[in-house]
């Protein structure tokens, strides 16, 4: 399961960055705002596409940069969700 988040995560990094990223760039302590230039348009991008995608809830709190410092804290949350 973490693989396919992965992947699919990836790709919705992908299609809502304003920044050109490239696959290979995204790896588990790649952070969303630092390294991959993500502005506060595309994060909340992100987060729509996250719960659109994964069927899941991000509860406000939890949005907070602090607790997504990086893709891996992401995949974590969204796997963490999907278990229930």
């Amino acid at each position: 399961m973490r693989e396919m988040i992965e992947e699919k995560l990836k790709d919705i990094i992908i299609s809502v960055c304003s920044k050109q990223v490239n696959r290979d760039e995204i790896t588990d302590n790649t952070s969303l705002i630092y390294d991959l230039k993500m502005d506060s348009v595309s994060f909340v991008g992100l987060l729509v596409e996250v719960e659109e995608q994964f069927a899941i809830e991000i509860v406000d709190g939890y949005t907070a940069i602090d607790n997504m410092t990086n893709f891996q804290s992401l995949v974590g949350y969204i796997i963490r969700k999907k278990e229930g």
